[in-house]
């Protein structure tokens, strides 16, 4: 069978659950038959932080029920600490391996509903005891943790035609290094978009598709420890994050966002969220 008609047929049986919102992870698991490859640009602007970076994932699938999914982040941070002392960080980041498997699953033309678990762990691969002039930069300016923390919850999607609904609950833990332990996290997620053009899906890949995209994440935090000690900086980020999506064709997506955050009660050494945004293309292959 000839690739589009491939890609045409797994569309009209449900295969749009396997794309993500911008933001919020979904339910769906993408195809064995199509890798995805993915480089994202990211910037976020806080009181005493700018980071921008790239991060390039893999995603691949053994089967239709599962798949896989290696991050590595590589940033140009400028970071202020303490007083008068700036630096600028470069280099990889904590790299990430995640797994998704799916739980249930309810697939039309063109609908589909989707129950899903994720799991993962963030690798320590980024430098974390950098200096300025003899100070230790703070852990959380830095580049990496140093420690290895794991992540895991469940994922919704549900879409009809023009609509999708996506929802994910993510805890996260982090383990101690040198004294320092990073603050426990509980990711709430809610998205929703809507195909803005064609109004009638035919065949994917025929016309350009353009999808808005709304979302809303809010992350409560515990406490980071410094030698068994909480250091206050336990609270709840909340962001609103409009997008758009565009596939020009079946093989490739564009995709960009705003993050403005509208809640904060977190106080921490990176200073208040300003804003983010990002701009990410996919590939299949």
């Amino acid at each position: 069978m000839r690739r589009p008609a491939v890609f045409a047929l797994l569309f009209a049986a449900g295969a749009p659950a396997a794309w993500g919102q911008v933001v919020t992870e979904n339910a769906g698991t993408i195809s064995p038959e199509t890798p995805i490859w993915q480089t994202r640009f990211e910037y976020l602007r806080t009181g005493r932080l700018a980071d921008v970076r790239a991060v390039e994932t893999f995603l691949w699938a053994p089967n239709g029920v599962m798949d896989f999914a290696l991050s590595v982040p590589l940033h140009h941070r400028d970071v202020e600490f303490g007083t008068g002392l700036e630096d600028t960080l470069e280099g990889v980041g904590d790299a990430s391996l995640r797994w998704k498997h799916s739980l249930w699953k309810e697939d039309d033309v063109m609908k589909s509903t989707r129950l899903s678990a994720l799991a993962g762990v963030k690798i320590p691969t980024g430098r974390w005891h950098e200096e300025e002039d003899g100070a230790e930069i703070p852990r959380k300016l830095q580049l990496g943790t140093g420690a290895f923390d794991v992540f895991a919850g469940p994922l919704f999607t549900w879409i009809d035609d023009r609509h999708r609904v996506a929802a994910e609950l993510i805890g996260r833990y982090a383990f101690e290094r040198d004294g320092f332990r990073l603050q426990p996290s509980v990711q709430v997620g809610i998205a929703y978009w809507y195909r803005i053009t064609p109004a009638r899906m035919e065949v994917a890949g025929e016309e350009t598709e353009v999808r808005g995209v709304l979302e809303l994440t809010s992350v409560f935090y515990g406490e980071s420890e410094r030698d068994g000690r909480g250091i206050g900086d336990d609270g709840n980020i909340t962001w609103l994050s409009p997008g758009i999506q565009v596939y020009p064709a079946f093989w490739v997506l564009f995709e960009a966002g705003v993050q403005v955050p509208i809640i904060e009660t977190v106080e921490d050494v990176r200073g208040d969220r300003k804003f983010g945004f990002l701009l990410s293309v996919k590939f299949l292959f």
